[in-house]
């Protein structure tokens, strides 16, 4: 972690039907995962709202990252949250080093840099899947916005 950034908790958040994951990180170091399966209908914007703005809370949060078309960000409008979005192309690109890298690929690198995630992640990830996708993105994101950066929201 850097000096710069003393405590600065990162909690990336990826929603793949009917998965929520929730990855609290201080750089490099994951520090807690939470997934929960939402149910559908009229509720779930606000269940997720509710769920992210308190995982926020408990691990002292201080920005939430999400896909930039994920279907999370609307149900966070008007959370009182710091949201910065990455887009998972680009997340995949910086984490591999390919253009053209695939969930497999990423999910390679991501338990190379975090070997105990491979109670959550296989490593040939089984894309149907949903829990394992949804937190290995959710990784992902938070590995990419930590060292690259990600644009404010």
């Amino acid at each position: 972690m850097s000096e710069e950034t003393p405590n600065r908790t990162i909690v990336a958040a990826c929603y793949r039907s009917p998965v929520l994951a929730l990855v609290a990180l201080q750089g490099q170091e994951i520090l807690e995962i939470r997934r929960h399966r939402m149910r559908s209908g009229g509720r779930r914007t606000n269940a997720l709202r509710d769920r992210i703005t308190r995982f926020h809370d408990d691990v002292g949060g201080t920005a939430v990252v999400t896909e930039n078309a994920s279907s999370l960000n609307p149900a966070l409008r008007g959370a009182k949250l710091r949201l910065r979005h990455c887009d998972v192309k680009n997340a995949k690109a910086r984490l591999t080093g390919r253009e053209t890298a695939v969930h497999s690929d990423l999910a390679r690198v991501v338990l190379d840099r975090a070997p105990h995630l491979s109670r959550f992640v296989g490593p040939t990830l089984r894309r149907r899947d949903s829990r394992e996708v949804a937190t290995m993105l959710a990784v992902a994101l938070g590995f990419a916005a930590e060292f690259h950066g990600a644009s404010a929201a």
